[in-house]
């Protein structure tokens, strides 16, 4: 199953993928510098395990099989008590520690490094951008690791925060006259919307809020200081939660069915009969599937949307991030000590990992066509620290013209960087632009954030390179 996995992954690095330059007749380097990032693949799903003590590693592990790949990043030193979001055009993941500290997992240089302190709340809105409310009620958004503090102060401990669509923070207060929410922005104006008790959800992009009440179902825009829609809803809603796209209202009720509402408008859709009642409902990022808990918390039920009263049942526990729905549609279900990766259209176990009980766990799909994955697979190493005979290069373009190439690197020369022609290796007959060489990861990751465009990390053995001339 490992080697089927390693095939797997091998067929993606084989394709190059680089910061492509044009070979026109027109300045170079502005040809280069004025193109746009390269957008990444869809790229293959894995499961990042990131360690709840210190002292271990990041590991990741493929889906559906969790098969281990043979890549490791340092952890925080303090563990991770919280996963925060993927900043995909950056490639960092951000995470909370026990210590209330915001750490980025740099997928390009390999390792964490603390960006804030003094973290009671993060969250990565939907256009990528984390924000944090610090103990002091404070509020800042962080782009490429750097703190921007907002001249914002909430009015109390935010109970939940969400980001919003305009890159804006959500955030629900519980005050002394009810419980209220309100937008943060850079200039954040107390605007607050009063929220009734009850269950209560809101969308991916913060734009909704719908609230269960004792007489029905309520949805507010929190931009608005009242109500929009009002349900009237006669038995008890149980569990409450909106669609991906929030087009839709899912609410659990007390009789065991399942209530589909309209979001924009508030009229049923439909009613399904369930198993029993349910307590929690959790949709799928992509819409595919609704992962609910019964009451009885012993099992976790598995529909698809198109057939909501087909469920499939599942042995395992529900926390605040498990079960899950991995982008390829692997569920992962806590059980025990166990991760378990199930097929909800079978119910078949597809993997597991053990010992697994305390660490925190995100899915994701992340493109594996890095120079930092390619070297790590040719060489067949366990981790991406660096080691003795390495150098690291900040690459910024690749050409298979070999006069662009060396025009490229006299201009960076006379702008006064460091810059070379990459070793060629067995796998890239293409001759790649380069800031360096330098002797850590680290250095080349600074020299390339300098430099203000897209780059990546790569690693050259030199013993490999002595050995292949």
């Amino acid at each position: 199953m490992v080697s089927r996995l390693y095939i797997w992954v091998g067929a993606f690095i084989a394709v190059s993928l680089t910061a492509c330059g044009g070979e026109s007749t027109a300045n170079p380097i502005q040809v280069a510098f004025a193109q746009e990032a390269p957008q990444a693949s869809p790229g293959i799903t894995v499961a990042f395990r990131f360690p709840r003590d210190g002292n271990q590693r990041v590991r990741l592990y493929g889906l559906p099989t969790l098969d281990p790949v043979n890549i490791e990043f340092a952890a925080s030193e303090a563990g991770t008590r919280e996963f925060v979001g993927f900043v995909r055009e950056e490639d960092l993941i951000y995470t909370r520690n026990a210590n209330d500290e915001l750490s980025a997992l740099d997928l390009t240089a390999g390792r964490f490094r603390t960006v804030d302190t003094l973290v009671q709340r993060a969250v990565v809105s939907p256009t990528g951008l984390p924000i944090v409310v610090h103990t002091d009620l404070s509020v800042a958004s962080i782009q490429n690791r750097v703190v921007d503090r907002w001249a914002t102060s909430f009015p109390a401990e935010p109970t939940e925060a969400w980001g919003t669509l305009g890159s804006g923070l959500l955030a629900l207060f519980d005050l002394p006259d009810g419980r209220a929410v309100g937008i943060a922005t850079p200039e954040w104006d107390e605007h607050l919307v009063a929220v009734p008790s009850g269950l209560l959800a809101t969308s991916s992009w913060g734009d909704v809020l719908v609230v269960a009440t004792d007489s029905g179902i309520v949805s507010i825009d929190p931009r608005e200081r009242t109500p929009t829609r009002f349900l009237r809803v006669t038995e008890q809603v149980t569990a409450l939660s909106l669609s991906p796209s929030a087009h839709r209202v899912y609410a659990g009720l007390a009789t065991g069915q399942l209530l589909v509402v309209n979001r924009f408008n508030l009229t049923q859709l439909d009613v399904v009969q369930l198993p029993g009642t349910v307590e929690a409902i959790r949709p799928d990022a992509l819409g595919r599937y609704l992962l609910m808990r019964p009451a009885d918390d012993a099992n976790i039920w598995i529909s698809t949307i198109d057939d909501l009263g087909n469920v499939r049942i599942a042995t395992g526990e529900w926390d605040e991030h498990l079960p899950a729905v991995g982008p390829d549609g692997t569920v992962l279900v806590r059980n025990g000590g166990e991760l378990v990766a199930l097929d909800p259209a079978t119910g078949q176990v597809t993997g597991r990992v053990s010992d697994a009980d305390r660490d925190t766990w995100a899915l994701l799909t992340w493109d594996p066509r890095r120079p930092t994955l390619q070297v790590a697979a040719q060489r067949s190493v366990q981790s991406l620290r660096p080691s003795n005979g390495v150098q690291f290069f900040a690459q910024v373009s690749s050409t298979s013209n070999l006069n662009w190439a060396q025009d490229e690197v006299s201009r960076l020369s006379q702008a006064g960087m460091t810059a070379e022609l990459i070793p060629q290796s067995a796998f890239d007959d293409r001759y790649r632009v380069g800031l360096g060489p330098f002797p850590t990861r680290e250095e080349a990751d600074d020299a390339g954030r300098v430099l203000g465009r897209a780059f990546f990390i790569v690693a050259i053995d030199l013993n490999d390179v002595n050995n292949d001339s």
